[in-house]
């Protein structure tokens, strides 16, 4: 499991925009460092599969996580899966399954919304503001 609560975690979630023609989601936070004021901006790319849930007037990230393969991954959500079995066609399991290039990501909060994420990849890019 690979973490990154060093570049996201404490961020408040500002905005979250899903484009579904570009299989593209992004997550905008905001955390203060001391006197800086950071913008990050988290984008994932090649969505295959992904839920959010939880939330709130008021959204705290923690940690954005990596499984280190699918089987961990489907590990932490078997209950996910095991609810929505019937209403996921086969295929879409079948070809997430097949692509080994994909990754596997939990999204926790520290307060608020949170979810997972079957990707291509993503990144994150941070912009500081000085007060």
């Amino acid at each position: 499991m690979s973490s990154r609560s060093e570049q996201v975690g404490d961020g408040i979630v500002k905005k979250l925009e899903v484009d579904f023609n570009t299989k593209q989601t992004i997550i905008c936070l905001k955390r203060w460092a001391g006197e800086v004021l950071e913008a990050i901006t988290v984008l994932f790319i090649g969505v295959e599969l992904q839920d959010f849930k939880e939330f709130s007037t008021f959204n705290l990230l923690h940690d954005i996580e990596e499984a280190v393969d699918p089987a961990e991954f489907w590990r932490w959500y078997s209950e996910w899966l095991a609810r929505r079995k019937n209403h996921i066609p086969g295929e879409v399991l079948e070809n997430i399954a097949a692509n080994t290039a994909l990754r596997y990501f939990s999204i926790e909060a520290g307060w608020g919304f949170d979810g997972f994420g079957i990707r291509k990849d993503l990144l994150i890019a941070t912009k500081n503001h000085s007060l």
